[in-house]
């Protein structure tokens, strides 16, 4: 997608039959085409006539014959979303008069939208910044309370903020280098010392890596984060997969093996997302063949997860089958749930200690409901979901992050080997990253990647 000078039009609502659709225009000819297209009730003006910024009662008119009766509203650039001059016209919601009014517009000489042209258009107009931009498409996505909240508060320009405020400290401790270059023989350790560009950059990488360590992928804000519950035959895991969900979704049985498949579906917890798993047991890899293709799947989907449930049979005691299945969780984030404590024990504290690795085990029982909200609670916060002032980025944002961390600490190992033009090409890589981060710097198709991903009409 290339930026565009042309009208542009969409529908913004999605398709369907409801009461109402709206239609936007953003561009030089917005008002202009809009004039075309629609007359108000009493007076008959055209919108060019209208104030803006204000809604009026009209109809939507091809020549003579009126096509359906709509509201407008006119802004003129710069006091619109865009930046631009826009219109936006709302009709009734029946998608043969929406049809009908872009093929209007396109007539008066509009093009049809791209996926996410409007937002972009904000952005290169200066009405927000990149991290802003791609959060209104996290808070139409948005399908938890939690992620909307995130959003909203990332639109208001927390990532914003974040960011200058780091570029800020960056650039004077990048004055302070360039000061000890431009001294020549004075270019020592001791010099930058005085300067205090050490000390300075130190805090920066401080306050890099808090804010990667505190952040999370509005990918798994929005998508949910993948939970995937596992553990021997038998364990009672699909019970607890649906004690968690809090209806029946898998098929229970005192017979092993019940689960075959990996069953998955989801449900709001604390006001995230949760994707939760069930899974064929673990430790069938030597049984038939259905039963290995099962326990391989199992691994699979452990190997893919946020965080894994182990489930252990309280009543029938660790095993060194448990012990064997528990290879599967190395690399995985994971913690350990003791099932079926309505039942007799047969493991002591020692063994589960000895099996949890200093992990802190769930003591739950699907029977009589005991024990669910907790570990509900402690998924959570193990994932990191439930924690208040954490800052919820993109992939792309991620992966900027933790590049502008590895030139910080480059710099950081130069400043040590007085090598003062060195740390200032690694402090100016550490400023590109920020400008790829909020848009000050554009590579190559950035742009395109991000708002081909978005919604057309937004």
């Amino acid at each position: 997608m290339h930026s565009r000078t042309e009208t542009i039009a969409a529908a913004a609502t999605p398709p369907g039959s409801s009461a109402l659709g709206l239609v936007r225009l953003s561009g030089p000819d917005s008002i202009k085409i809009a004039d075309t297209i629609f007359r108000t009730v009493k007076s008959g003006r055209k919108p060019s006539e209208l104030a803006h910024r204000t809604c009026h009662v009209g109809a939507i008119v091809d020549g003579e014959e009126v096509v359906d009766s709509a509201v407008i509203c006119t802004m003129k650039a710069p006091l619109s979303y865009t930046g631009e001059d826009m219109v936006e016209l709302s009709c009734h919601g029946s998608m043969l008069i929406i049809s009908r009014l872009l093929q209007l517009c396109r007539s008066a000489g509009a093009v049809y939208a791209e996926p996410g042209e409007f937002t972009k258009r904000a952005f290169l107009n200066g009405k927000m910044d990149l991290t802003q931009a791609e959060a209104v498409n996290s808070l139409i996505r948005a399908r938890t309370e939690g992620a909307r909240k995130q959003a909203i508060s990332l639109i208001s320009g927390e990532m914003k903020n974040t960011v200058e405020r780091i570029r800020e400290m960056v650039e004077e401790t990048k004055a302070l280098i360039d000061a000890d270059i431009e001294w020549g023989e004075e270019q020592n350790i001791e010099f930058m010392e005085k300067n205090g560009a050490p000390s300075r950059l130190n805090k920066i990488i401080r306050e890099t890596d808090r804010i990667i360590e505190q952040s999370y992928l509005s990918e798994s804000a929005i998508e949910g984060y993948r939970v995937v519950i596992c553990g021997l035959p038998n364990a009672g895991k699909s019970s607890l997969f649906n004690s968690l969900l809090k209806f029946s979704r898998s098929i229970t049985s005192r017979i092993p093996g019940t689960t075959r498949d990996v069953i998955e579906s989801e449900t709001v917890i604390d006001g995230y997302l949760v994707r939760f798993v069930d899974t064929a047991g673990l430790g069938l890899e030597d049984a038939g063949e259905i039963d290995k293709m099962s326990a391989y799947r199992s691994i699979d989907a452990i190997k893919s997860a946020d965080l894994a449930a182990y489930v252990i049979d309280g009543s029938s005691g660790i095993t060194a089958k448990d012990h064997e299945a528990r290879e599967s969780l190395e690399g995985v984030k994971w913690i350990p749930v003791i099932n079926k404590t309505d039942l007799e024990m047969q493991t002591d504290r020692r063994k589960i200690k000895d099996f949890c690795g200093g992990k802190k085990a769930i003591p739950v029982s699907c029977v009589k409901k005991k024990g669910i909200s907790k570990l509900a609670k402690a998924i959570t916060e193990e994932l990191g979901a439930g924690y208040e002032g954490r800052l919820m980025v993109s992939v792309r944002q991620k992966e900027l992050l933790e590049k502008l961390s590895g030139s910080l600490k480059s710099a950081a190992a130069e400043i040590k080997n007085s090598r003062s033009e060195l740390v200032s090409f690694e402090l100016g890589c550490a400023l590109d990253m920020l400008g790829r981060i909020d848009g000050k710097v554009i590579e190559g198709n950035m742009l395109d990647r991000i708002f081909e991903r978005f919604c057309i009409g937004k």
